[in-house]
């Protein structure tokens, strides 16, 4: 009976505690033991936590914007509703981060996720589904807040690829991290066990427990830690407040002390990169919103880890103050490399030349924001792969790897005038391979193989090592069936710096425009105002206006009007 009255009383408290976001003004002075309104951020929040100021003193440079559902995000019937703040004049593509509170149906921890937005990232808030089990008296889980933020990461992808989403192609879908408060904080930490693809997981207050399970040591009938569910290899910082245990558990209640921050941090394994940070004189609310300490301490985190940028790494392991513990098994020098290896999706055949002057050549050439290796990734010209393996070659963001047939480090296998294919492979295994055509020479020009990154090719006037030419109709192919429908390709490359192009094929002669506008929709220039035959059609941008005058690095938009057909694409150029 003493077991279960303790236990009553936790659950009482914690559920307070975790629902004093969920109030009003009035509401939350109904419970002044444990919550208190922040006139700044106008939210109710738990006694001792929050630090000062609120997030709105720290916000980022950038300003951002808000999808709900309603706008067409994909809802789940694993979490209640979302809401994916972003920022609007920030460089993509954009790094997320999937946010859940502890209690209430509604989106929460909206302070961090605003804050994430201002500082470049995305910010989701999902609200978990526990108001509708509570008044049953049914268990809740924190397994349940892992399955919500991973399926909410499928979302935030999903963002990616719709077409009419403002987030349609500006998005990192390979850089993920999961967060929540308390019970969801546990939550999170459960996400890192199940998807070892998250960059990292950031803990706000976690409190890991199953409630009456069969897990549970019999000496603890109600809540437990399950070392197993911290069993993983993802990056984790987890932030605690030095007067959370007394605030929820008596000096009696220690079977519930493995509940907590600093267990779940002592039981992360060794080899795994983990940081626990404890603010002094705060409790259970300390990290609820980012105050000045805590939102710094969590950026650190986030530009290191997700950003790659190990700038960060000495201020990331430095106690600052108003911390009365720090914890940490981190050296700088040894976690993160400066260069991690290519993406295949990212690193591509960007031109192929079998044949006259230049001689035979493979281009690879780099989409991505960040400088990688090449060792491991292999070329061929057949799928035996047992030409040549690169070595720790670093190709730059934006930048070429050129090789020659029989040139030392290069390519020997030769590539054929009569038609050949180019098979080039990551050092998992997973190739890419494109496919040369017959040769085709034009006033004593033999021409190139331009490809994009899903293997199409156009023919271009060769460029080894700089930015494709545009593509030409030939003289042999212009008996051709022309194009059967209207289409706008994406431009190439992208993002860019300063010169762009991009494909378009018109199935009969139309009047064509195709103008260039700012994410105002203020229009930039006008590159084409004209009437064009059918056929396949490029036009390049120097990233320059109607008066001739460079514009600033940013997103913009291009789009096409021919006939009835119209079209628009983003586009990012970098300086």
């Amino acid at each position: 009976m003493i077991i279960i009255l303790i236990s009553l009383l936790l659950c009482f408290s914690t559920q307070l505690y975790a629902e004093c976001s969920d109030l009003n003004y009035s509401e939350c002075s109904e419970y002044p033991e444990y919550c208190e309104w922040n006139d700044e951020s106008e939210v109710c929040q738990d006694i001792g936590g929050g630090g000062t100021g609120g997030s709105n003193d720290n916000y980022g440079p950038y300003e951002f914007t808000y999808l709900t559902e309603s706008e067409g995000i994909q809802s789940s019937d694993l979490y209640n509703d979302a809401t994916i703040y972003y920022p609007i004049d920030a460089i993509p593509p954009y790094k997320s981060v999937v946010l859940i509170d502890a209690f209430g149906s509604q989106p929460g921890l909206i302070d961090w996720a605003q804050f994430y937005a201002s500082h470049g990232y995305i910010g989701m808030s999902i609200g978990n589904l526990d108001e509708f089990r509570r008044d049953s008296n049914s268990d809740w889980d924190y397994m349940d807040r892992a399955i919500a933020l991973l399926d909410a990461v499928e979302t935030i992808k999903l963002e990616n690829e719709r077409a009419i989403s403002p987030l349609f192609n500006l998005i990192d879908t390979t850089n993920f991290a999961v967060s929540g408060y308390s019970t969801s904080g546990g939550g999170a930490h459960t996400a890192l066990t199940i998807d070892s693809t998250l960059k990292t997981g950031i803990l706000l207050n976690p409190a890991v427990a199953f409630l009456d399970s069969i897990n549970c040591p019999a000496e603890s009938d109600y809540y437990c830690l399950i070392e197993e569910h911290l069993d993983h290899n993802v990056p984790v910082l987890i932030f605690a407040g030095e007067n959370e245990y007394g605030e929820l558990v008596t000096p009696d209640d220690d079977i519930y002390d493995s509940m907590w921050a600093l267990p779940q941090y002592e039981h992360v394994p060794d080899d795994t990169d983990k940081l626990y940070f404890e603010s002094a004189n705060e409790g259970h609310g300390s990290s609820y919103i980012p105050s000045e300490i805590v939102g710094k301490q969590a950026l650190f985190w986030l530009n290191y880890y997700m950003g790659n940028d190990t700038s960060y790494c000495d201020s990331l392991i430095t106690q600052p103050d108003g911390v009365s513990s720090f914890l940490t098994n981190i050296i700088c020098e040894q976690v993160i490399d400066s260069v991690e290896s290519c993406i295949l999706g990212e690193v591509y055949v960007s031109e192929g030349h079998n044949q006259g002057d230049p001689e035979d050549y493979i281009e690879i050439y780099n989409s991505g924001l960040n400088d990688c290796s090449l060792e491991g990734f292999q070329l061929d010209d057949n799928e035996e792969l047992d030409d040549f393996t690169f070595g720790n070659i670093i190709i730059p963001a934006g930048g070429y790897w050129v090789g020659y047939e029989d040139e030392e480090n290069s390519f020997s296998s030769g590539l054929s005038a009569n038609g050949d294919i180019i098979v080039f492979a990551d050092s998992s295994g997973s190739a890419l391979v494109v496919e040369l055509e017959v040769i085709q020479e034009t006033d004593s020009i033999t021409y190139s193989q331009s490809f994009d990154a899903d293997g199409v090719s156009c023919y271009t006037i060769p460029t080894p090592g700089s930015l494709n030419g545009e593509c030409v109709t030939l003289s042999t192919l212009q008996t051709a069936i022309p194009p059967q429908d209207y289409s706008l390709s994406q431009n190439y490359p992208n993002p860019f710096n300063p010169i762009t192009s991009f494909r378009y094929e018109l199935p009969k002669d139309s009047y064509v425009s195709i103008i260039i506008y700012d994410l105002k929709g203020n229009v930039v220039t006008n590159l084409v105002e004209t009437i064009q035959s059918s056929g396949s059609k490029s036009v390049k941008w120097d990233a320059t206006n109607n008066q001739g005058e460079p514009v600033s690095a940013g997103v913009y938009l291009y789009k096409i009007q021919a006939g009835e057909f119209s079209q628009t694409k983003k586009m990012v150029l970098l300086k």
